[in-house]
């Protein structure tokens, strides 16, 4: 007889198909309907603690107008000086409202550093307004600290218990504490008083936290926490919101935010018309002396000469004189002005609005633009600087557009001194000249011409410096704020907790969570759930289906012929006649691994045949881990592996049972070598006997999926049922005997889908899936992703 060889060993990795059965899904669905409910009640309840302990917040919202082209009744004598030329940017008016200066302003004027909680059973709420018990003052503005928290309990005599670190009480964990006493701390000094608006006797017993924030740092946070944006690009109009557990405190911010930024806008308004006022009130001194002095002059000597008027040649020459001589008194106030602006300019840091050259009768076009453009420059200086450090690249590019300007203004003002002084030279020439000429007329009348030309010189520019001093004080006087308050901080909405969508979220993730969870579970489920996913991942026929025996004995046909599970081996005899063509009298059932009910399933399709009259054998030859024996009550001492090495004949290994028609042959001792006793010619002849004695063949096999030996099992068998276990055999066992199939290692295969416990009604049965085999001659698992063909 021919030499049979052990089938090739392939190793095949498989991939998972993933496919979505929405109909099945569905029904899974209503099959948890109960854990769904359960979950949405627990949602609800989740939802319906948050919403009656979360803390509160309200969002409060105030506007603001930024007025960009704003003219009052001073609008003429304001363009004459130049005092507000420059426009407004919105852009920077909101960044100097969010600038952290402004915004200290704001944390020291209302104390917010300081903040009172009463501490609750589940949260603690903070006090503020005229509800704050405790009232916190100190010895002296606190500068940047440590944060200092401290608990205070009120005692049945109005003391207090302090609780703190050792930072807060020196030493001490805890101390008795009078109210309004000096408490010390390593870095301030400060005192609690009661507030007298409070009825005590209700608070005898509660605890309060204060806590002194570090300003520094509270600054920061609130500049966060406070939004500013303009309503739309084309409006002046921004709206300044703030987000906060204390509505009336969130009003006070914003409020004192308002106030400070028109406040500030008005000081800067005014600075420049205050400077102008300066300037003026110190040449205004020195002119004042000179014309008193000549009008005492002039009055005694028309007294003493008794001369009253003057020749019509001396008019003429005093005319000419007194208005050379007014014209180089301007050139001498602009003199000064010059001088007063390098004096600035020649400062190590010059800072705050320059006077306009106007002030002085300057109309010097490019002088005017550099002042305007220096003072535009400060501004946005002061911007930057109140919300970033020296080292921003913003505060460097204004130092530098700053320091290029006062240079170009040190050069244009010495050019203009220069030009000045030589105009005042000339002038000087020419009034030398003029004098020449009124030298040349009487004496008595020449010195009344001198007097009565310093008097009306003084005179005029006197009136003119009181013209410019009074249009600098209207302008000072009018000047207002361009931006307004449009609507004052108010209370727009409670924005935590949102009850009406925290309970929908409540039911949506109530419903969501559990399919979530099932997906989940069916994602990572490695083993078959379904008849579905049989039929999706391979070609081959599904014959029956068997239900789980909850019986305690395996002959179910046998015993319970009756039963849900005989049912379905009675739909296997009827599924066979389909499988081909030809008779079959020897049938093979195999699986993929241990556990699959595989030997369960040969007993039972045993019994199965021989109730139909037909002369049957089991053969038990999964010699690695024999099974049968145990179904029969007998022992395994002998077996098929005897008549395989020769030792026993065939009679003496076959079995008879209780079952009419129905012979069985177990395994017999456990060779170290199953594979090699299959291929020797022993077992060909075996197989040819028992085909002349028995209508059919049975064959309890090795699993397929593990070890070789059932390859060789199968080319003496008229088909192959490849038995899959409900929950218990891998997904990629299908995948592997669809390879099975395409290769045609295996002939006239079925699939068995066995397990599926009816009495549950619900997909989730089955056993554990445990290993198989002995020592070195047993059968791998599967966690690999390979298997041996």
């Amino acid at each position: 007889m021919e030499k049979r060889t052990p089938a090739p060993q392939q190793f095949i990795q498989f991939e998972e198909e993933e496919t979505i059965d929405i109909k099945g899904f569905l029904f899974r669905l209503l099959g948890i309907w109960k854990w769904i409910l359960l979950s949405v009640f627990v949602c609800l309840a989740v939802a319906f603690l948050v919403n009656r302990y979360q803390t509160p917040k309200y969002q409060v919202k105030g506007s603001l107008l930024i007025d960009e082209d704003q003219q009052d009744m001073s609008a003429a004598v304001m363009e004459e000086l130049d005092f507000f030329a420059s426009s407004v940017n919105i852009e920077n008016e909101i960044a100097i409202l969010k600038s952290y200066s402004l915004t200290r302003a704001v944390v020291d004027s209302l104390a917010l550093f300081v903040t009172i909680e009463k501490l609750g059973n589940v949260r603690d709420s903070e006090l503020y307004g005229p509800d704050v018990p405790l009232l916190v003052a100190f010895a002296e503005r606190p500068a940047d600290h440590q944060p200092i928290t401290l608990l205070a309990k009120v005692n049945e005599d109005l003391t207090l218990t302090l609780k703190g670190g050792p930072k807060a009480l020196g030493d001490q964990e805890e101390i008795t504490y009078q109210p309004g006493e000096p408490l010390t701390t390593e870095e301030l000094t400060l005192s609690i008083r009661l507030n007298p608006e409070t009825n005590w006797q209700e608070q005898i017993g509660t605890t309060f936290r204060i806590k002194i924030q570090n300003t520094e740092e509270f600054t920061k946070e609130l500049q966060e926490n406070i939004t500013i944006a303009s309503l739309n690009k084309d409006a002046s109009i921004v709206e300044i919101k703030q987000e906060a557990a204390q509505a009336k405190k969130a009003q006070d911010i914003i409020a004192t935010l308002m106030n400070l930024y028109i406040h500030r806008e008005l000081e800067l308004k005014m600075e420049t018309a205050t400077k102008t006022i300066a300037f003026i009130d110190d040449q205004l001194t020195d002119i004042q002396d000179a014309l008193y002095s000549a009008e005492m002059q002039l009055e005694n000597f028309r007294s003493d000469n008794k001369i009253l008027d003057i020749s019509q040649e001396g008019v003429a020459i005093y005319t000419r004189l007194q208005e050379l001589e007014k014209e180089a008194a301007n050139t001498d106030l602009q003199l000064s002005y010059y001088e007063y602006l390098l004096n600035y300019l020649n400062t190590t840091n010059p800072t705050g609005s320059v006077v306009s050259p106007s002030t002085a009768g300057i109309s010097d076009a490019s002088l005017n633009s550099l002042v305007l453009q220096l003072n535009e420059l400060e501004n946005q200086l002061i911007l930057a600087e109140s919300s970033a450090s020296e080292i921003n690249p913003q505060v460097k590019q204004l130092k530098a557009q700053i320091q290029a300007v006062l240079k170009a203004m040190r050069e244009n003002v010495r050019n203009l001194r220069n030009t000045t002084n030589i105009l005042k030279e000339d002038l000087q020439l020419q009034i030398e000249d003029t004098e020449r000429e009124l030298n040349r007329l009487p004496a008595s009348e020449r010195q009344l011409l001198n007097i009565q030309r310093r008097f009306n010189l003084n005179d005029d520019l006197y009136v003119y410096l009181q013209q410019k001093r009074a249009e600098s004080g209207i302008a000072k006087a009018s000047a207002v704020a361009s931006s307004k308050i449009i609507d004052p901080p108010l209370v727009y909405e409670q924005t935590q907790p949102k009850k009406l969508l925290n309970y929908a979220l409540g039911i949506f993730f109530g419903g969501f969570i559990p399919i979530v969870v099932l997906i989940l579970r069916d994602y990572f489920v490695t083993s078959v759930q379904s008849a579905q996913e049989i039929e999706k991942k391979t070609d081959l026929p599904l014959l029956t289906t068997i239900g789980l025996s909850h019986h305690d004995t395996e002959l179910v046909m046998a015993e319970k012929p009756r039963s849900v599970v005989a049912e379905g081996f009675r739909t296997l005899r009827a599924s066979l006649t389909f499988l081909t063509e030809k008779p079959i009298q020897t049938i093979m059932l195999t699986s993929f691994g241990s556990g699959d009910g595989k030997t369960f399933n040969s007993i039972n399709t045993a019994i199965m045949m021989a109730k139909t009259g037909k002369k049957t054998i089991l053969l038990g030859l999964d010699m690695r881990k024999p099974k049968i024996f145990d179904s029969f009550g007998v022992s395994n001492d002998v077996g098929a592996s005897n008549v395989l090495v020769g030792n026993k004949n065939l009679k003496e290994v076959i079995h008879h049972t209780s079952v009419e028609n129905l012979d069985f042959i177990s395994s017999g001792p456990v060779p170290p070598n199953p594979n090699e006793l299959i291929l020797r010619e022993a077992f060909a002849d075996m197989m040819a006997t028992l085909k002349d004695r028995y209508d059919c063949i049975i064959i309890d096999s090795p699993p397929v999926g593990l070890v070789s030996e059932g390859f060789e099992l199968a080319k003496h068998a008229d088909c192959v049922l490849f038995v899959v276990r409900h929950q218990k055999t891998p997904k990629i066992a299908l995948n592997h005997v669809e390879k099975l199939r395409e290769k045609q290692l295996l002939h006239n295969m079925g699939i068995v889908y066995n397990g599926i416990d009816f009495k549950k009604g619900s997909r989730r049965y089955g056993y554990g899936y445990g290993s198989y085999g002995y020592g070195s001659y047993g059968y791998g698992g599967y966690g690999s992703g390979y298997y041996q063909e």
